[in-house]
């Protein structure tokens, strides 16, 4: 879900929009993103709790690249 509010910021500059996307963004790097596992191929993957979840690399991406 966060991916299509930073696109919608990058279309017509509502920080609102950004806003949101950044927050979405941060929850799934603070709750949902794996930083300690047993096995080290799980480290930095992400939880699959729902399908929306899968998609947040794009916006992890994005939060980057529009932050700075």
């Amino acid at each position: 879900m966060g991916h299509i509010y930073f696109l919608q910021f990058a279309r017509t500059g509502n920080l609102c929009c950004f806003d949101y996307a950044e927050t979405v963004a941060r929850h799934y790097m603070d709750v949902d993103m794996i930083w300690s596992h047993s096995e080290v191929r799980h480290v930095g993957g992400g939880l699959s709790i729902a399908q929306g979840h899968r998609r947040m690399t794009a916006v992890s991406i994005d939060f980057a690249e529009l932050s700075g």
